[in-house]
């Protein structure tokens, strides 16, 4: 199947359409002074706006600006309204501003900035394809100059400190779009075969402990989910039947061990564990389930297995998978916090909570129009 852009997707009325509209509006009220608050406070600037809290402050900001990009980007795309596409730039033109002016006293990037190099040299992409942005080629270029000569390189195993084997989606769009020769050997210096070997050999998906990151017994989901994306973009690129083989391996290993009957996968501090251990985790905690960055990284690898197999498809129809169990829980009912467990964790048994990790999902009562419309 053909992947849809967001241009070519239109919601009619119907609850996922409510959903969208009200995002868009809060999205769109969020003052650009408090998102450049820290990092105009690091370049020396004047900085009004509010100091936001939680995990902003220990980055200034600059793990998330990339993401902000993109979303605006995308929320122009999706709804043509140009008071996206100026947000998007202006953001844009104040990082950079901010960028060149804190370089020599607070840089912004540093050895270990491949989390939010990622997140940049995505936003430059949709930039580029959603925006028109004039300057989106060459500070993309930029990024993988610096990702080149100053990212540290040795690749440790499970290293969810800095998350580098998602890296690599980002240099083959960057190749792709942008065209940028650089950003393919970047995009293969960054694969994490080490961990895609298991899946592509059939061996025990827990043989290998992390070596290095915020926590050592298991592999952080979310990332890990993500770096099949760059899998699935390297198979997209090369056609080598290598990332084909591996990326659908690690989808069936989702599906049968780590999937819970909500869409739910990652609890304990965000772990990919054997089945008994997620049991013994929801019976203890509250913590069983990212849900934006773990929907987000299921999405995208569901997108790219529609593009290359039937096996997305043919889950759908006989047990629910990754889109249709993560689409209406997490986002229409509640937090993935409060639909993956806790809410019924103190009340199930052993015997249930196993029952739990197997069956799927009730379906919504029902599914809202989508238009689709493809040019030429």
């Amino acid at each position: 199947m053909n992947s849809f852009d967001f241009k070519e997707v239109t919601l009619n009325d119907g609850m996922m359409k409510k959903v969208l509209d009200e995002t868009l509006a809060f999205y769109l009220k969020i003052p650009n002074d408090n998102i450049l608050k820290y990092m105009r406070e690091s370049a020396g600037k004047p900085a009004p706006g509010i100091f936001y809290t939680g995990w902003y402050p220990n980055s200034r900001g600059i793990a998330l600006i990339g993401q902000w990009l993109s979303a605006y980007s995308r929320m122009y795309a999706i709804s043509g309204d140009e008071a996206f596409r100026q947000k998007a730039v202006y953001l844009a033109d104040e990082f950079w501003d901010c960028y060149e002016s804190a370089q020599h006293t607070a840089p912004f990037l540093t050895s270990r900035s491949h989390y939010d190099v990622e997140k940049l040299l995505r936003a430059h992409c949709d930039l580029f394809l959603y925006c028109k942005y004039p300057c989106a080629k060459e500070r993309a270029g930029y990024l993988i100059d610096f990702a080149a000569d100053n990212l540290t390189a040795e690749n440790i195993f499970g290293d969810n400190s800095t998350e580098w084997y998602t890296l690599a989606e980002s240099f083959w769009d960057a190749f792709e779009i942008l065209e940028i020769p650089r950003a393919k050997q970047m995009a293969e210096r960054f694969e994490y075969r080490e961990f895609w070997d298991l899946f592509y050999k059939d061996a025990d998906p827990f043989s290998k402990r992390p070596q290095a990151g915020l926590y050592s017994e298991f592999c952080h989901a979310y990332s890990h989910v993500n770096s099949f994306n760059s899998c699935a973009k390297a198979y997209e690129m090369t056609k080598s039947p290598y990332f084909l083989k591996s990326l659908r391996s690690f989808y069936r290993f989702m599906q049968t061990e780590e999937v819970m009957a909500t869409g739910g996968y990652g609890p304990n501090y965000e772990h990919l564990m054997p089945k008994n251990r997620i049991i013994d985790a929801l019976r203890t905690g509250h913590d069983s389930f990212e849900t934006q960055c773990d929907t987000y990284a299921a999405f995208r690898l569901c997108k790219y297995l529609t593009r290359f197999t039937d096996e997305v498809l043919s889950t759908l129809k006989a047990t629910g998978n990754f889109i249709s169990v993560n689409t209406y829980p997490p986002h229409f009912i509640g937090t993935g916090t409060a639909m993956t467990f806790p809410s019924v964790r103190k009340q199930a048994s052993r015997k249930e909570k196993k029952q739990l990790l197997s069956f799927p999902f009730p379906a919504p009562p029902h599914f809202p129009s989508i238009s689709v419309s493809r040019a030429g």
